[in-house]
Formats: structure tokens, sequence, C-alpha cells
């Protein structure tokens, strides 16, 4: 099983605007659980133009400090 390290490491292969897709397998949860984090403002999102993006270095962020906080 990879560590949290080498995951954050692996996020620098990914774009700087990540889609709901990409964060989902990052986090290693579903869809549905991006968008509820979105929603329940555990996410924060960039718009651009009318399609909604998550920034990579929040999601690495999130992983450095725990991503199991989120869960709870």
């Amino acid at each position: 099983m990879q560590d949290r390290t080498e995951a954050v490491h692996d996020l620098e292969s990914l774009p700087l605007l990540m889609t709901a897709a990409e964060v989902a397998r990052v986090l290693g949860v579903s869809e549905r659980t991006v968008w509820r984090y979105r929603y329940t403002g555990i996410l924060p999102v960039v718009k651009v133009g009318r399609a909604v993006r998550f920034s990579r270095d929040y999601i690495a962020k999130l992983l450095a400090e725990g991503a199991e906080d989120v869960r709870a």
C-alpha cells in the first residue's frame, strides 16, 4: 500500500486544476463523496467558466494533514 508522502508526490503529475473524478481517484473515495465534500465546504473549488475544478495543491495539503479527519 502507498503511504501518503508517495501519494502526494504522485500528484505532481496531475493537472493543477483537477476534475471530481481525478480527486476521487486520488483520495480513494467516490465522485459523489467529492461533491459532498465540495458542498459541505471541505473541498473548495475553482470555477473556470461554468466548469468546477479542484486545486491539486489543496488536495496535496489535505493528504499531508491527514485525510481521515475529513471522513469523520
